[in-house]
């Protein structure tokens, strides 16, 4: 095993990667091994490939103690709440539920952002913090969308914008089946980008709103694209009504 630096606990230890998608969910979403992500800096491709075909990408990154304990646990509270949401099943998310998966979606979206190739957004300390409280805190947005039919799996990641000028913070949209999760992550919030998408089909999950969202009524309209969200959200563009075929 290749000894590595947890980027969460921060300990030199024996790696045990972590995949962004979960083994699980591979028997409701076969693995396609003929697509590979591309690297995105500012917006542009750089031309460099990911570690393996969309669905099997891990961060190596990961030491044992993390990976079989808190994010093993944090798998399993979500897991019974994703997996109707993946398959395109009613499902009736409460505050619990939408708790544990807004829980899920920030360790998927650290485990994306420290991925050695590219520069990390959220500093060391907030992922060693995260590891030991699992607290998301004050400083995240965490939004659920479901789309109309199944996208295999995929995400983004691209930097906050306020008028062409970049921000201290990121946006990754995260897909697996027939949903998918945008974790915004910026310090103090200083660029509060308040968004109700209801009436298309996302909604907010974290910092709750005290409504109980109803799945299975609403989904992303077929016009609007993965890549179309993350500039919304990224604040590209003003209004998502506005927003370009990206994809």
């Amino acid at each position: 095993m290749v000894m590595i630096r947890c980027a969460f606990c921060g300990q030199h230890r024996k790696s045990y990667p972590e995949h962004f998608h979960p083994k699980w969910s591979r028997r409701l979403i076969p693995i396609r091994t003929d697509t590979r992500g591309i690297i995105i800096e500012r917006g542009v491709a750089t031309g460099k490939k990911m570690r393996g075909a969309v669905g099997t990408e891990t961060l190596k990154e990961v030491c044992k103690p993390c990976n079989s304990i808190w994010m093993s646990q944090l798998q399993s509270k979500a897991k019974p709440f994703l997996e109707p949401l993946i398959v395109g099943d009613r499902i009736i998310i409460t505050d619990e539920k939408a708790s544990a998966i807004s829980q899920w979606a920030v360790m998927t979206s650290m485990c994306i952002d420290a991925i050695p190739d590219w520069k990390s957004f959220i500093p060391a300390h907030v992922r060693k913090e995260y590891s030991e409280s699992q607290n998301i805190g004050s400083d995240w947005k965490i939004y659920l969308g479901r789309t109309n039919s199944v996208i295999d799996r995929g995400w983004r990641r691209d930097y906050l914008y306020d008028n062409n000028n970049i921000l201290n913070g990121c946006i990754i949209v995260f897909l697996i089946g027939r949903i998918f999760t945008v974790s915004i992550y910026q310090p103090n919030l200083s660029f509060k980008r308040l968004i109700n998408l209801s009436k298309i089909g996302i909604f907010q999950l974290y910092p709750s709103v005290g409504n109980k969202i109803n799945i299975s009524d609403t989904t992303l309209p077929d016009f609007i694209h993965v890549r179309s969200i993350v500039d919304m959200f990224a604040g590209k563009y003003p209004k998502i009504y506005d927003l370009p075929d990206l994809l």
